[in-house]
């Protein structure tokens, strides 16, 4: 077993695993969010675990100045060419970090983590500290959003096994929840190669972002269900938590 998760969100596997993952997803993401935010454009903004940057180009072509940070060295090498490849290097910057430390830029308008990029410290408190450092890099009025699982629905709706099959890799997904995380084991066969990942992440509800937000000084707190603006329920797809950061 391969025990870094950064080499599993840095591989190629991860990819292509969960490919359906398109642009044309992400824009309409954005365009939800910026009707609902109102940031003007121009504004600097944070996607705080950009992966290979599929966001960060959806709001630098809406007219945002974007950083994309990432752990994966490779997820952000192929962002920076992709930049070049749409002319977009101007407004975007990309650069490694990992989120459980503070951020060396305060000024965004709006930090953003998307899918599920949460969850993976040991503590609450290790949660409850990335939230903070979220909170440290907005502007006074700035706002934070956090895009993650519905622990509910994952409890009720878990698959336990799961075969797929993509071009020439062979994925065997196994899925279990123990001591609050939820946790999946990804083995794959490509050829010659044989790897296995393990994923892990903490079965955050609503209460656990109020408590984590409330305490960073983060008011405002929204909840919705999905990137559709309907409210969360227990049956919601996602949990999309948004709050906003005091003024003074």
């Amino acid at each position: 077993m391969i025990p870094s998760g950064e080499k599993w969100f840095d591989s190629p596997y991860y990819t292509l695993l969960y490919g359906h993952r398109c642009e044309n997803d992400a824009a309409g993401t954005i365009d939800v969010l910026l009707d609902y935010l109102k940031i003007p454009k121009g504004n600097s903004v944070l996607d705080m675990a950009c992966g290979r940057g599929r966001h960060v180009f959806c709001l630098a072509e809406k007219g945002f100045h974007v950083t994309g940070y990432d752990l994966g060295v490779q997820n952000i090498a192929h962002a920076k060419q992709e930049a070049k490849r749409r002319n977009l290097t101007e407004n975007t910057r990309f650069a490694v970090h990992d989120m459980s430390f503070p951020f060396p830029t305060k000024d965004h308008a709006v930090v953003f983590n998307f899918f599920t990029s949460f969850g993976y410290g040991d503590s609450d408190n290790d949660h409850a500290q990335i939230i903070q450092y979220a909170c440290d890099a907005c502007q006074p009025g700035g706002m934070v959003v956090f895009d993650f699982l519905n622990a509910q629905r994952i409890q009720q709706e878990l698959i336990p096994f799961e075969v797929k099959k993509i071009g020439s890799v062979l994925f065997t997904l196994r899925r279990w929840i123990e001591n609050g995380f939820v946790f999946k084991e990804i083995q794959l066969v490509d050829g010659e190669k044989h790897a296995t990942f393990l994923e892990r992440v903490r079965l955050l509800t609503p209460d656990d972002f109020f408590r984590f937000f409330s305490s960073s000084g983060l008011h405002g707190i929204v909840f919705w269900g999905n990137f559709d603006a309907q409210p969360f329920t227990a049956d919601s797809p996602r949990l999309i938590a948004m709050a906003q950061k005091q003024t003074t």
